[in-house]
């Protein structure tokens, strides 16, 4: 059995994050439109509370699609029902709200940057998937639901949680119950990140039939895989949602990490509880020591589509996703890290 002692030693601390450098250097897209972002918290926020119904119902015929949608999915809102009217009312009457709304405008007083880099990302993508549409995105105030959920999304839209991106330290995050571990990740880098990992999940949601651990591995690793093709100038640490000694330890010990899956015969495990804390979030994995990286099953799943999209150059990104089998992936990719 590999044995982990060693990995619960502390990693130096002078690895430097890779810094996301210009996206045109990286992969060119030529020149783009930016995105239109809909800032739909502007509009929630200036409601008329004295019209409440009637500022509600012109809101939703100037936003039909995203207006209805959202306030279904995130209040479980129903048309013509009082109740729920009072219920968004009584939320957007909050004290706190008003503070809300000068920390958005404060982080981002506008959205040119992200509507371009989102137009960017959406070229790569529609060049890979060239029958994909452009979604219209929305932002939305997720502080009024929890902070959850931070990115939403339907066949024609992207809807993002603003607020979810306010800096690691923002002070209404520790009224939440999410842990430091979480709330780490709630910074404006990893907003694109956070956003377009989610709507590849949406459109290419995991297979419904009985999982493995390698099966799901590798859909993890197709998901961050697609986030290199869509953001080839962020740093990896970010698409996976690490620090920089956690990618660091997850470099560092790639073989040892492969080495115990196998060992501890896990690839073809149907029990989830066997091989869910390698894919979960958490603030390390629990059987690899204090210092370990979270989620390793998903970094290592990352490294086999990499090898795989490497070593079978004629496959293209929409052929992987459509490939249904793991194990085919896994033999031709040939990985075997050192």
């Amino acid at each position: 059995m590999v044995k982990f002692s060693v990995l619960t030693k502390i990693l130096p601390l002078g690895f430097v994050l890779c810094a996301c450098v210009s996206e045109k250097d990286k992969d060119p897209v030529g020149e783009v439109t930016p995105i239109t972002i809909h800032r739909f918290e502007h509009e929630l926020f200036s409601l008329d509370t004295a019209n409440f119904i009637s500022s509600v119902q012109s809101l939703g015929e100037r936003y039909p699609a995203f207006a209805s949608t959202h306030f279904r999915n995130v209040f479980g809102f129903r048309d013509g029902d009082p109740s729920t009217y009072q219920t968004v009312k009584g939320l957007l009457s909050n004290p706190y709200i008003g503070q809300v709304a000068a920390a958005i405008d404060s982080v981002y007083p506008d959205l040119d940057q992200v509507g371009l880099d989102l137009a960017r990302a959406f070229a790569r993508y529609t060049r890979d998937f060239p029958e994909a549409g452009v979604p219209a995105v929305f932002t939305f105030p997720a502080s009024l639901s929890g902070f959850r959920p931070a990115v939403w999304n339907s066949d024609s839209l992207l809807a993002i949680g603003i607020d979810c991106f306010l800096g690691a330290d923002y002070y209404f995050y520790q009224t939440t119950s999410f842990p430091r571990y979480i709330t780490r990740r709630f910074t404006p880098a990893h907003l694109l990140p956070t956003t377009l990992r989610g709507y590849i999940q949406y459109h290419y949601p995991p297979e419904e039939e009985a999982e493995t651990f390698l099966s799901s591995m590798i859909y993890e690793g197709k998901v961050l895989y697609l986030l290199d093709r869509l953001l080839p100038g962020t740093a990896d640490s970010l698409k996976i949602g690490y620090t920089r000694g956690q990618m660091e330890w997850a470099e560092t010990y790639e073989r040892d990490i492969w080495a115990y899956f196998i060992e501890e015969d896990l690839l073809y495990s149907m029990i989830a509880r066997d091989y869910s804390r390698y894919l979960d979030e958490a603030p390390f994995t629990t059987d690899l020591g204090p210092h370990s990286a979270p989620r390793v099953g998903a970094f290592t799943g990352w490294r086999i589509v990499r090898k795989y999209m490497e070593e079978n150059k004629a496959v293209s990104p929409a052929e992987l996703m459509a490939e249904t089998d793991p194990q085919k992936i896994l033999n031709l990719s040939g990985y075997k890290p050192r």
